[in-house]
């Protein structure tokens, strides 16, 4: 075999200095601002970790997987999981003026115009976000309907229910069952029918396979649930005065967290539980 010395090239870069071209050169080389190493050019250092530009190694102010964004941010991704980052502001700026709004109509003593602000808020933002995606374009309607619809009425029932059992176990002193009744065993019941709509689409649409359907679905069930009961038990609220008396500050507190807190604890909780049965339906597929 006939030795070429130590000027022997191979591959690409040989191939592209006979043909005339420039050869393969790698990334340029740059000095780490803190550990002083040299490395190849990017966003982070290959020996320390720290981001190149800054010389922070603590780098919070950007993320390994998509160094433009921050490591810790507050966003809102369980109900919108279809939505990408750069486009989820105009939906956090109707959340924030949701809230600003319920504030500043309590703030007036508003309060009946303020709980319809607040429990409508997250619902309406959660429509907006799927005539947004056009996910279930093809039966939008029906879809979200549906599961809305099942929330709702289960939702009012089910308040109406134990509204005035509670109402009775306080009046006759009884407030140990009381206390287990609204502690345990409502919130559990109020889950379990917080699913049933989900389950209805589970059986009865079995096009829909993706775990994030699940997800979706959830999150509609459970904010219609949640709007209906609280309707239901502000309603005498709604049918009172315009302007009513009271602490503009605990009402603010009390409507921001039926409205708004209890809604998305409620979306998220379900949201999840139902993406994990599709979960199972899309590991059999």
């Amino acid at each position: 075999m006939k030795d070429r010395g130590p000027d022997r090239r191979s591959g690409a870069g040989r191939r592209a200095v006979e043909a005339g071209g420039r050869p393969f050169e790698g990334a340029p080389l740059v000095t780490c601002p803190h550990c002083g190493s040299t490395v190849p050019a990017g966003d982070f250092c290959g020996h320390c970790g720290a981001h190149l530009a800054s010389g922070s190694r603590r780098r919070r102010h950007a993320y390994t997987a998509v160094p433009a964004e921050h490591a810790v941010h507050l966003s809102i991704i369980t109900l919108f999981p279809h939505l990408p980052h750069r486009r989820g502001g105009p939906f956090r700026v109707a959340l924030i003026a949701g809230g600003a709004l319920v504030l500043a109509l309590a703030a007036l003593h508003l309060f009946a115009p303020a709980t319809v602000a607040a429990l409508l808020a997250l619902p309406v933002v959660y429509l907006m976000y799927l005539y947004e995606v056009e996910v279930y374009e093809s039966e939008p309607w029906l879809v979200v309907g549906t599961t809305m619809g099942i929330g709702a009425l289960l939702g009012a029932a089910f308040t109406t229910i134990t509204g005035g059992l509670l109402s009775r176990l306080v009046l006759t002193g009884d407030r140990t069952t009381a206390f287990v009744l609204a502690g345990a065993v409502i919130p559990v019941v109020a889950q379990v029918l917080m699913l049933a709509g989900p389950l209805f689409l589970y059986l009865f649409r079995s096009r829909f396979r993706e775990p994030l359907d699940g997800l979706a679905f959830g999150a509609a069930s459970a904010l219609g649930f949640s709007l209906a009961s609280s309707l239901t038990a502000f309603w005498p609220l709604l049918g009172g005065p315009l302007v009513a008396g009271g602490s503009p500050l605990e009402w603010a507190v009390r409507l921001a967290r039926a409205g708004l807190l209890v809604s998305l604890v409620n979306a998220s909780t379900t949201a999840l539980v139902a993406a994990s049965a599709w979960l199972h339906r899309y590991d059999r597929r």
